[in-house]
């Protein structure tokens, strides 16, 4: 089964860092229901559909959750997010301290 999914602008291309401004190498980003603890799907991939000249686009591959950051403190894959889901992101450091919610 398709999902419709949309592009998360906010946080693909993000560099994330610790709460002292350093790159977060290795660390975690975790996604879930909004408000819960109840893990969210997310896409690697999407692929788009044209019907009368409206495009949707589809989940293709599935993240992996948490999605890791790379030596960049950034993630190796764009976040395509399930359409009209919320989500709740919770980035922590390669010890599992949580750095932040988002």
């Amino acid at each position: 089964m398709s999902v419709q999914v949309v592009l998360n602008a906010e946080l693909n291309g993000t560099q994330f860092k610790d709460s002292l401004g350093n790159v977060l190498s290795g660390g975690l980003v975790f996604t879930y229901q909004q408000g819960t603890s109840i893990p969210q799907t997310t896409y690697a991939s999407a692929y788009s559909l044209e019907i009368s000249n409206v495009t949707y686009f589809y989940g293709d591959s599935f993240n992996t959750n948490p999605i890791p950051l790379n030596a960049s403190g950034l993630m190796s894959t764009e976040l395509w997010l399930i359409s009209g889901a919320s989500y709740t992101y919770v980035v922590k450091d390669y010890l599992g301290n949580i750095i932040e919610t988002i």
